[in-house]
């Protein structure tokens, strides 16, 4: 069994390779294509905390925390200051 704190540094780490690939790839296409991405990214991250804040009104706040985490992950990966 994989120790539950090894497996999700790992998923961070290839998350955060995952969203490195996509900003040069932005950045490659254009600074509007990346500004673009970004606002999407942050679109998404509202999404996630309106769906968070329904699990915590449901009295499920363990399922809120991951699904905003994995978006500010997300979006901390795209910028490019993600840290471990």
């Amino acid at each position: 069994m994989v120790d539950t704190t090894v497996a999700s540094t790992l998923k961070f780490r290839h998350n955060n390779k995952m969203q490195m690939m996509e900003k040069v790839r932005m950045l490659a296409i254009g600074k509007t294509a990346f500004a673009k991405k970004i606002f999407e990214y942050g679109y998404k991250l509202a999404g996630s905390v309106v769906l968070g804040s329904i699990y915590a009104l449901k009295g499920k706040p363990a399922q809120s925390w991951p699904v905003i985490k994995f978006r500010v992950d997300a979006l901390k990966g795209l910028l490019g200051n993600a840290s471990d």
